[in-house]
């Protein structure tokens, strides 16, 4: 591989661009029961990434060759991403732009996203409340995935 190719397959680059991809292409509109999960990539881009593509929607509206997206592309991302930080990113600030409820607990330890007790994560989620805190803990990937009804 070279220097370029390593560079453009490295951080969260391919998965910010595989997500506009999926938004401007309107997959989601054309499905919108379909949910992503980013998984070992952590969160730190997702932001950034709602902020490019919402800037990019912006200038390329009422463009002929712009798709007919149904909202805002960061809106889009709100509703059928998720994603699973890495440990030492700050997730109360994520949760801040992106819902908590889209928010999952990466435990694969020794993965970057993991962590070798993960139950300890949840004193760094105290500031979101218990409610956000038990979601992102396993609520929000139980109920992704149906294994368990939350009442």
């Amino acid at each position: 591989m070279s220097s370029f190719q390593s560079y453009l397959g490295m951080g969260a680059r391919p998965m910010m661009d595989t997500l506009a991809a999926m938004v401007f292409q309107g997959l989601f509109n054309r499905f919108p029961n379909v949910s992503v999960m980013a998984i070992e990539g952590g969160s730190y881009w997702v932001p950034e990434l709602m902020k490019h593509m919402d800037k990019a929607h912006r200038s390329g509206k009422g463009s002929k060759f712009s798709s007919r997206l149904l909202e805002w592309p960061s809106d889009i991302l709100k509703q059928h991403l998720y994603v699973t930080p890495f440990h030492e990113e700050n997730v109360v600030e994520l949760a801040e732009k992106f819902p908590a409820e889209r928010i999952i607990l990466g435990s694969d330890y020794p993965h970057a996203e993991g962590m070798p007790h993960p139950t300890t994560y949840a004193a760094r989620l105290a500031a979101l409340g218990p409610e956000a805190t038990r979601a992102i803990m396993g609520e929000n990937l139980a109920k992704l995935i149906g294994v368990w009804e939350f009442g």
